[in-house]
């Protein structure tokens, strides 16, 4: 029999056996209503990982008799959108046994591009799907205007102390284990509010020992997988030092395996081209001026197309980055010039490069001695342009 996870098995089946989110599913309040009236309006679910977004979503499609769709905005395209638009619109064809509306639950909507978003404009606002986003994202940053207005917008909150105390009683009554009252206090430390973070972990321990009756703090302490669980950010941030320095080094397969490693672990698709654009400018800079419009171009393509299309515009700008010659220069002088400007009085401008586009400049001597280049060969002439107070060596 395949294993099943623990989120999985104890995920709630009806509003009254949710924890936590009272004031969404307490009595009138607006999931509640949405129940008990058997009308679901397309909806945006916010809040941190772990607290029942995905729950809520199924929950209210099981309680209208919905169809329920789901997507994954971090590897789905618009052409995954309109399949289900497809589908939806067959289902609310009349028919014997009825029409049924269709909820398109959306995962992480806040990695759609403003293109993706607006490919669900016109299906949620005819009705053709009710949309539940679920983002762990500030939607007023994440989510463009329209799509705002044509949902509600619903905050979770992490789960408390004392619900996830709750939480840990149901695993268990399910795996018949008890945990002391040290690891029940541990368990809830690294939850941090977070249900399927708690769940992970208790699956972790009972994984390593699976016959246990009771567990101890030094189990959990103890389990390979619950550290290599803890140590999710320290890996997040691993991957990215990798494939930056890979495409430093001029490694194309190094720098395509971590590029791929952060693509499978659900990386934003605009944090990676972020970072290729610092490369391109801090790395590559001078040496290949050609550099940054391209990966400018890529980041471009990321916002009009999104994941996964997008992925083949990511894979050219690591390779080009990668066999581009290499400069440091610019940002190095910058940063230096910088320092001394912050360490040091500041200069007043030489009279001949002051501005002269208003009336009086003249009189105050402004422009005065200055040496337009144009006028000389080859547009060069030699004038002093730093202040005589700052000499060239001490930049």
């Amino acid at each position: 029999m395949d294993y099943e996870p623990l989120a999985q098995i104890l995920r709630p089946q009806s509003i009254d056996d949710i924890i936590g989110q009272t004031h969404l599913i307490g009595l009138g309040k607006p999931v509640r209503k949405m129940v008990d009236s058997q009308n679901v309006k397309s909806i945006l679910l916010w809040g941190p990982p772990g607290v029942g977004k995905t729950t809520i979503a199924r929950i209210l499609a099981n309680a209208t008799r919905s169809a329920f769709e789901q997507l994954s905005a971090v590897n789905a395209s618009v052409k995954d959108v309109r399949a289900i638009v497809e589908r939806a619109k067959s289902r609310l064809e009349p028919r014997l046994i009825g029409m049924q509306q269709t909820i398109l639950f959306l995962g992480e909507i806040h990695r759609f591009t403003k293109t993706q978003q607006d490919s669900l404009l016109p299906f949620v606002e005819d009705g053709t799907i009710i949309l539940i986003g679920a983002t762990t994202e500030n939607p007023y940053h994440s989510i463009i205007p329209p799509l705002r207005s044509r949902t509600v917008l619903l905050t979770l909150q992490p789960l408390s102390k004392d619900e996830i105390y709750e939480l840990i009683d149901r695993c268990e009554k399910y795996k018949e284990v008890s945990f002391t009252e040290d690891a029940k206090e541990l368990l809830v430390r690294f939850a941090d509010g977070d249900a399927r973070s708690l769940l992970t972990t208790v699956d972790a321990v009972l994984m390593d020992e699976p016959n246990i009756k009771e567990v101890t703090v030094e189990m959990i302490d103890d389990s390979e997988l619950v550290r290599t669980y803890k140590g999710g950010d320290d890996e997040h941030y691993d991957l990215l030092s990798a494939f930056i320095k890979s495409m430093r080094g001029s490694d194309r397969k190094a720098a395509l395996y971590y590029l791929a490693r952060l693509i499978e672990n659900g990386e934003d698709a605009r944090v990676i081209v972020r970072r290729m654009l610092v490369l391109a400018s801090e790395d590559v800079g001078i040496a290949d001026n050609t550099m940054l419009p391209l990966i400018a171009a890529v980041s471009d393509v990321v916002e009009k197309v999104g994941m996964p299309e997008a992925r083949i515009s990511i894979y050219q700008g690591v390779i080009a980055l990668c066999d581009a010659k290499k400069s440091n220069e610019a940002y190095k002088m910058g940063d230096k010039i910088l320092s001394y400007v912050k360490e040091n009085p500041m200069a007043p401008v030489p009279m001949p490069l002051r501005d002269t586009s208003y009336q009086s400049a003249k009189k105050l001597g402004h422009g005065e001695g200055y040496k337009y280049p144009h006028n000389y060969k080859d547009s060069q002439v030699e004038q002093r342009y730093l202040p005589e107070e700052v000499e060239p060596e001490s930049l």
